[in-house]
């Protein structure tokens, strides 16, 4: 296909503007049904949903059935403009293209001793549908730009008033609004004192389904089944967003693949959307500013979004600010009463990284810096103590068997290791609070010295637990090392015993407990590494040790982002190692111990643990 006809794949634009390519929905239907009825409608939804285009493709279609549409775009107003200079060019245009004898400007000089909004509504009725006898339809186009004007709702008001008046004046019977833009109707009408704008209908603009979607194939000359595999990849991406899917055929236009596969779309995808430095798109730059540079409340539009895309149920609430803002960045939609991420597109480009690295830039200062210290302390404490507890439960271990020892040794080892991360974890999050200090010394310096002074107390708190449980790590290690030594790896015998056969030579010492093979050792190595990632509360770790599905890893990231605190013991472990050496099982006692920031849970169990030897190590590959 040539360049030029690949342009028929109008992206970003409104279509109709270069005779390109529609696809007609719903919405096109509803619209057009209720322009006849003469309804009050409205549009608003995201960018890019193809709100312009099903705008003049229905003022096309009632032209051709005799009515008399007026388009209306405010951006041509500009930003900087009095009140009167808006309404003057409101009237400019209608007269424009109704082609009205009465001038405007003329007609608005001689009403003086009128408001704005009086004058408006005066031209509608007695100039407008006197010198013509259709059906007149405006279009206002672009309506969120009055949201930066003060003046704006009492011409909201005045079109309330034109729909209201109707049983009065049966004139206006023949008048009808369709406002079109990114805003919801709670916008409309700034001043809480007055009226809500809440008449009319609102058109609902979805995204592309599959039907709707295919005749894009005939227009690259591709047959069936390829065309509508073809469809079908480019959807399994973009989730039927008009702006997106129709950015990617135009994209196939240009520049055709050798072959037309599924891969040959998700590389298409990947330049297109998801390489470096692609956030340049014209879609992803205004989804990108809607959660962060526009936003009224940053962190909450951005943890509210974390909340959908981890897969948690989030309500579609219509008076909720929050989740209204979402919807109209375009990166969720609603399915079934709750908020999801659009598309597969939005969920790449837009992931739990990007989130991460957002919302540290756009936290609420401060909100936060009231209660940093505070809850610092108790993250500290909370974190160190299962590390303590867990270090005192394996030295009694190791004073009855002495091939205990080994295993004992290296999991101080492990021990010191989850503590050295959690000290490091602790000190970024001090190196943190300090950073949060200095933002507030600017913002805040009467309350800064009580905070700082709060930060560095727990600082040096954190470092003493620290040193404590490293040095109870230490002495445990070494304790096992020189059991280890002394006993050859042998399970000690009690005092008594020893004394009790020495006195009785016919006293029969029971022999001691047979040597673990190195594969049991290997496994009850592989449950207290199980064990120390979830203390860690680090799902890298656990998948070190343990065979995750993706959804596995993530409820489990979930899990772990949700709790202050994750223990994890297992108790009376009973080990089978299977004849090949390949396979194992192992019951245990499992105790349960979550801590969240409301409550503390505690369970007990008994499962079983399915392990694989995978190479020269063994892998947990279910826990039953």
């Amino acid at each position: 296909m040539n360049r030029s006809k690949a342009f028929a794949f109008v992206a970003g634009g409104t279509v109709q503007a270069g005779g390109g390519v529609y696809l007609e929905r719903l919405a096109d239907r509803e619209l057009v049904e209720r322009c006849r009825a003469g309804d009050f409608t409205y549009i608003l939804t995201s960018r890019q949903m193809g709100k312009s285009s099903l705008m003049i493709r229905t003022a096309e279609r009632l032209a051709e059935e005799g009515a008399l549409p007026v388009i209306i775009d405010l951006t041509e107003f500009g930003a900087q403009t009095t009140a009167e200079q808006w309404y003057k060019g409101f009237l400019f245009g209608v007269q424009d293209q109704l082609g009205l004898r009465t001038p405007a400007a003329a007609w608005w000089d001689t009403q003086s001793e009128h408001s704005y909004a009086l004058r408006f509504t005066r031209y509608l009725r007695e100039v407008a549908l006197v010198e013509r006898t259709a059906r007149v339809v405006i279009f206002v186009d672009e309506i969120d730009t009055t949201l930066r004007l003060d003046f704006t709702d009492d011409f909201f008001a005045a079109i309330r008033f034109l729909y209201q008046h109707r049983a009065a004046d049966p004139v206006l019977e023949r008048l009808s609004f369709v406002l079109i833009g990114v805003a919801t109707p709670g916008d409309l009408i700034k001043d809480t004192a007055r009226t809500p704008f809440n008449i009319g209908h609102g058109i609902e603009l979805t995204d592309f389904t599959f039907d709707e979607a295919s005749t894009l194939a005939s227009h690259l000359a591709l047959a069936d089944p390829t065309g509508r595999d073809l469809i079908g990849w480019i959807l399994r991406w973009t989730g039927g967003h008009p702006y997106l899917t129709l950015r990617v055929v135009r994209s196939f236009a240009e520049a055709p693949p050798p072959e037309w596969t599924d891969a040959a779309v998700d590389d298409r995808i990947q330049s297109l959307f998801l390489h470096e430095g692609a956030d340049t798109d014209s879609n992803l730059q205004f989804v990108r500013d809607m959660l962060t540079k526009k936003a009224f409340d940053r962190e909450a539009v951005l943890r509210t979004y974390e909340r959908v895309r981890r897969g948690e149920r989030v309500p579609d609430t219509e008076q909720d600010q929050v989740t209204s803002w979402l919807k109209l960045s375009g990166v969720v939609g609603r399915e079934h009463g709750a908020l999801r991420v659009r598309n597969a597109i939005y969920e790449r480009a837009f992931d739990e990284r990007w989130t991460r690295d957002h919302l540290r830039l756009n936290v609420n200062w401060r909100r936060r810096l009231t209660r940093v210290a505070s809850v610092l302390l108790v993250l500290t404490v909370l974190v160190t103590i299962p590390l303590a507890i867990y270090a005192w439960r394996q030295k009694n271990e190791a004073q009855y068997q002495a091939h205990q020892a080994q295993i004992e040794r290296d999991q101080a080892t492990q021990l010191r290791a989850v503590a050295e991360n959690s000290l490091s974890e602790r000190t970024a999050a001090l190196e943190s609070m300090q950073e949060l200090v200095a933002a507030l010394q600017r913002a805040d310096p009467k309350n800064a010295p009580e905070i700082a002074a709060q930060v560095e107390q727990a600082r040096k708190e954190a470092q003493r637990e620290y040193d404590g449980v490293i040095d109870k790590l230490r002495t445990e290690r070494d304790e096992a090392v020189r059991k280890l030594g002394t006993a050859g790896a042998r399970p000690s015998t009690p005092r008594q015993d020893v004394t009790q056969a020495a006195s009785d030579p016919r006293r029969v010492t029971p022999a001691p407990p047979a040597r673990p093979n190195q594969d049991e050792v290997d496994i009850v190595r592989v449950i207290r590494q199980y064990e120390f990632a979830y203390a860690a509360r680090s799902v890298d770790a656990v998948q070190r040790v343990q065979v995750l599905s993706p959804a596995e890893a993530k409820a489990l990231r979930a899990a772990f982002t949700d709790a202050l605190a994750y223990r994890i013991t297992l108790d009376k472990l009973d080990i089978n190692v299977s004849p090949d050496r390949r396979q194992a099982t192992v019951t245990a006692q499992m105790s349960q111990e979550i801590t969240t920031r409301s409550r503390r849970r505690t369970s007990t169990s008994v499962p079983v643990i399915s392990l694989e030897k995978r190479g020269a190590s063994w892998m947990i590959v279910a826990v039953r």
